[in-house]
């Protein structure tokens, strides 16, 4: 395996998920749903459909705390509630209010004006602030699940919900009252328009790190981290994601053989770290009980992992057969999902190449190998770009960026290292997703000229 197939691998896997070919994937089709809407919204326009229902709006009063029955979108329900004035104020400065009223369904778990109190009113005034726009946004579409989830659906089968933020809900029944994350909800099924909103007693807060945060502060991922660290691979895990990554832990890299981890470190074995970290990570957020469902899964590696349940644990099976235990599943990351495996996996043809053995490998045309991730990145970004998804656009394009910088000095010509990284630093300059997707393109054409003269 060549250096950069890994990369091209990762570009090909991230675009094929970030276009959401899952039909059952309701989180995808919400986002587009949400990005659409928003943008029809930006240019002056009402959908049709939203302008009817918001013609219906009646007034909703509140008897003894709870709303009574009411018709309009759940925008219109929220106002006329009159208990919901913090939560309408943070959905306009997170620009989702108008969002909200797109057609849905979507299944709203709305905090009170108490439950925001409980944050203390500096919180409340610091996330409102513009520069903390996306750290809100975060947190209120945590409370937002696509589709119309009613309660009673919730009492017969407890279930983790996919939100509109990526990810999951726990939600139960006990002692008569149905439990969300952290919260109680004090009234359940109040009917919209476009679906359904619960209220709840408490805000609930996402996580709010990404895999390397969350990986360094569980304090379990030391020799994990270090090797990631050596692969060239911390930027795209500290990326957007959403990716799935199958952590080894500090006890997991002791149970290899003498000396393959101290060799693996080693800079000529960097493309062999690669593919073994790759092999870990795959697109998405897959949770173990889809990985169950799906049997099996396609790594950024571009290798197979398989799943199944067995003797009370998930099982993980390698290109070697060689079996691995998930100790903890299902951490909820930012960019992503965390399961921690008691092992290392092994891609296929795992072997340890010599200095001389590496350098023949990546001296059969870079430049060509370059190019083609590059000219991937585009193809895939740019149908999702004009789909209204410009999220899932810069993060195929923020991948091929860093997956070619990764590449070592001599494989990359300056000038197109040099526009490369120029593109990063614009692209977390600017806070919204489409200048960071243009950001990102325009660094990715600048390098592609710079490619031209070799």
């Amino acid at each position: 395996m060549k250096l950069y197939e890994p990369v091209i691998a990762l570009v090909a896997l991230v675009g094929s998920v970030a276009a959401c070919p899952q039909a059952k994937s309701s989180v995808c089709k919400l986002a587009a749903q949400l990005t659409s809407e928003t943008r029809t919204m930006a240019d002056g326009q009402v959908p049709d459909a939203a302008a009817a229902d918001r013609a219906s709006v009646i007034t909703v009063s509140m008897k003894d705390g709870r709303a009574t029955a009411a018709t309009g979108d759940v925008i219109d329900v929220a106002k006329s509630a009159g208990s919901f004035s913090t939560l309408l104020a943070a959905l306009e400065a997170s620009d989702l209010l108008q969002s909200l009223r797109a057609q849905g369904p979507f299944t709203v778990f709305a905090p009170t004006d108490e439950a925001f109190a409980k944050l203390g009113k500096h919180r409340i005034e610091e996330l409102l602030k513009p520069e903390n726009k996306e750290a809100l946004r975060t947190i209120l579409l945590y409370h937002v699940v696509p589709g119309s989830v009613a309660s009673s659906t919730i009492v017969s089968s407890p279930q983790n919900v996919a939100t509109a933020n990526g990810q999951r809900l726990k939600t139960s029944f006990s002692a008569g009252t149905l439990i969300v994350g952290s919260a109680s909800v004090l009234q359940t099924d109040i009917r919209a328009s476009n679906g359904i909103i619960h209220v709840i007693d408490t805000v609930l807060m996402p996580s709010t790190r990404n895999i390397v945060q969350s990986a360094s502060r569980i304090g379990k991922f030391k020799t994990l981290l270090k090797a990631v660290q050596a692969a060239g691979l911390g930027e795209a895990l500290n990326g957007t994601g959403p990716l799935t990554v199958l952590a080894p832990s500090d006890e997991a890299f002791a149970k290899l053989p003498e000396g393959v981890l101290s060799a693996l470190l080693r800079p000529e074995n960097r493309e062999q770290l690669v593919s073994v970290l790759t092999y870990h990570v795959i697109p998405g957020r897959v949770y173990a009980s889809d990985a169950i469902a799906a049997r099996s899964a396609k790594t950024v590696q571009n290798g197979t992992v398989s799943f199944a349940f067995k003797d009370g644990a998930v099982r993980i099976t390698d290109a070697a057969n060689n079996q691995v235990r998930v100790g903890s599943a299902d951490i909820d990351v930012t960019n992503g999902v965390l399961h921690v495996i008691d092992a290392v996996l092994l891609p296929p043809d795992f072997k340890l190449a010599s200095p001389s053995e590496g350098d023949a490998m990546i001296s059969s045309s870079p430049i060509a190998a370059i190019r083609r991730v590059i000219e991937l990145a585009i193809d895939r970004g740019v149908p999702l770009f004009n789909q209204g998804q410009p999220e899932a656009c810069a993060a195929i394009y923020e991948v091929a960026i860093n997956g070619v910088l990764m590449l070592r000095g001599d494989a990359v010509p300056e000038q197109t290292r040099a526009a490369l990284a120029q593109g990063v630093v614009e692209g977390k300059s600017v806070p919204s997703a489409t200048d960071r997707a243009w950001a990102y393109r325009r660094a990715l054409d600048k390098a592609l000229e710079t490619l031209d003269g070799h």
